[in-house]
């Protein structure tokens, strides 16, 4: 389930790891954004009510 208000983030990346980062979402067809949150997704880093859906159906 994704948040249908997306809030903005600045972060500071060295410009190589920029450059791959974007290389990276550019190879997968998806915008770095995206790649940021399916990251997020794989090491479990969920909103407080993400966390609380998925508890409460058991997952």
């Amino acid at each position: 389930m994704k948040d249908l208000h997306m809030s903005r983030l600045t972060i500071t990346l060295s410009e190589p790891r920029y450059r791959a980062l974007k290389e990276a979402a550019a190879q997968r067809n998806k915008t770095i954004g995206q790649l940021i949150d399916e990251s997020l997704d794989f090491y479990g880093i969920k909103s407080r009510e993400q966390a609380l859906i998925g508890h409460s159906l058991g997952q």
